[in-house]
């Protein structure tokens, strides 16, 4: 078995699946960026990342699997330090920023449930 394989190792009834929720592959990547400026821009920073989960299943017998999904995020901050405001920061996050609707998981007794849709926050943080 390679290395990163989940599979179930001691069991008389599953003994060679892979284990509930557990994907095959799971990836992310984020990319951040902050502007190089010296006024008001300088505070500036932009992100943005993938996010992929590989195929699961949704019980220990492999009975029903839950597709693979990719999902995009995006983030804008602001460094307030740049207009005068030493430790300060706000941020606008957005996750599942294409709204794509996808099946998170699916439990063998209850049945499937989708994937959140696309969110957006805000925050404001203060370091002293």
């Amino acid at each position: 078995m390679p290395i990163g394989d989940g599979q179930i190792t001691r069991d008389n009834r599953y003994q060679g699946n892979r284990p509930a929720f557990v994907p095959r592959h799971q990836a992310a990547l984020w990319l951040d960026y902050r502007l190089q400026a010296a006024d008001a821009w300088g505070g500036l920073s932009l992100g943005g990342g993938i996010r992929h989960v590989g195929q699961t299943f949704g019980d220990n017998a492999n009975q029903f699997s839950v597709p693979s999904f990719t999902l995009f995020d995006a983030a804008i901050r602001y460094d307030l330090a740049a207009i005068g405001h030493e430790g300060a920061q706000f941020s606008l996050n957005v996750t599942n920023l294409t709204d794509k609707r996808y099946v998170s998981t699916c439990l063998s007794a209850s049945g499937c449930y989708w994937g959140p849709g696309r969110a957006v926050s805000t925050s404001l943080s203060y370091k002293w």
